[in-house]
């Protein structure tokens, strides 16, 4: 997936409630693949975020709802970081992972 060092500091993870923990395993086996084959890969935990439950029920509502978390997150923990940055941080160091329920056709 690597192929050269690279520093994930600034990552999310967008799941429904339910999967957190999916979320969290995901996050724990990526942590633990960077400190134990020595890759070079400097890995912080990612910020989870869910989204709920409740929104899997419709097809509209589900990706209304991953997009307005994807943008609130983006608003308030990605655009505060690239403005401090004086443009030494770019849009592409940070890294969307969205787990969708199995049922959604998008």
């Amino acid at each position: 997936m690597v192929h050269e060092p690279k520093m994930f500091e600034r990552f999310a993870i967008f799941c429904l409630e339910r999967d957190v923990g999916n979320a969290n395993y995901i996050n724990d086996k990526f942590y633990d693949l960077s400190t134990q084959k020595g890759l070079g890969i400097q890995v912080e935990f990612a910020h989870i975020c869910p989204v709920a439950d409740k929104a899997a029920y419709h097809e509209e509502v589900l990706l209304e709802s991953f997009a307005q978390s994807i943008q609130n997150y983006y608003d308030k923990k990605v655009l505060p970081v690239i403005k401090e940055s004086n443009g030494t941080i770019k849009h592409s160091q940070f890294i969307f992972l969205v787990i969708m329920p199995d049922h959604s056709n998008h």
